[in-house]
């Protein structure tokens, strides 16, 4: 049980620390990890609730594949920083070919996005008995 409630919650941090560096870096659009964020929290106080109910509420399947939508996100953006570095040093970056990875990364984000919210719509719609209890 505790691994059930614990491991999601490992799993959201590492996730949104990564997503606020690419906010900072200025790779991310901010709305875009606050919808993430706000999802994170409300998803993680239900489990919450429920714990002090004295039940155990399970990731779903939408959510683990949230999380490995995050996770591919995460890794291309990673990629991108590095193909962007790589190609700065040799003086080979180009505006058009940031433009072609912006917009890449911004159609992978919201895809991401997307599944997020409709993972935790999903978690909400299943559990709507819990929270009305």
């Amino acid at each position: 049980d505790f691994g059930k409630l614990m491991d999601p919650i490992a799993d959201k941090f590492l996730i949104l620390a990564a997503f606020l560096a690419f906010v900072r870096m200025h790779v991310v659009e901010n709305w875009m990890v606050i919808l993430i964020l706000g999802r994170e929290i409300i998803v993680t106080s239900l489990r919450i609730f429920a714990l002090n109910k004295g039940k155990v509420l399970a990731a779903e399947r939408g959510g683990k594949h949230k999380t490995v939508s995050q996770m591919v996100a995460i890794f291309t953006i990673l990629g991108f920083i590095i193909f962007k570095e790589s190609l700065d040093k040799r003086s080979q970056w180009s505006q058009p070919i940031e433009i072609w990875w912006k917009c890449g990364i911004d159609i992978l984000m919201l895809l991401t996005v997307g599944l997020t919210l409709i993972s935790g719509f999903s978690y909400l719609w299943n559990n709507w008995k819990l929270i009305h209890e």
